[in-house]
């Protein structure tokens, strides 16, 4: 792999794993002050709702995972462009249909290997989450 591609693909690695932190941060304060109060009217242990708060954020990754792989290439772009480095590739040589086919390249692949890991990982969260505010936490009886 030539040089120039190894730091496309990094750079968008690393604006696609800040932005999923920033959404799955969002995500999580919204379901921790959303469900506390609702929480400590049960008055159990904090471990159960910090294990609800961890499957449902694993959960919720499900929701925002594409939005964030289109928008990397994006903001990827206007960080190229700020930092000066788009206008560096542009006078190299490179043209502008090269980096885009690059960064959608290295967009679908991320968002490809993500997407199978997610997909693997969403029923099981999905489950727990549920399971652990509704028969652990507000102990709802199980019905046949």
């Amino acid at each position: 792999m030539k040089i120039y591609k190894k730091y496309l693909l990094a750079d968008l690695i690393k604006v696609n794993l800040l932005l999923l932190f920033i959404f799955s941060s969002f995500y999580f304060l919204v379901d921790f002050f959303n469900k506390l109060g609702d929480f400590l009217s049960f008055k159990k242990p904090f471990y159960l709702f910090l294990t609800y708060i961890f499957w449902k954020s694993l959960a919720n990754l499900y929701e925002f995972f594409p939005f964030a792989c289109g928008l990397s290439g994006i903001i990827l772009f206007l960080w190229l462009t700020r930092t000066g480095e788009l206008l560096g590739f542009l006078s190299l040589g490179f043209s502008k249909k090269e980096l885009i086919s690059l960064t959608g390249k290295g967009i679908f692949l991320f968002s490809l290997l993500v997407g199978l890991a997610i997909n693997i990982l969403f029923p099981k969260a999905a489950f727990l989450s549920l399971y652990t505010w509704d028969y652990r936490i507000a102990e709802k009886r199980e019905q046949y």
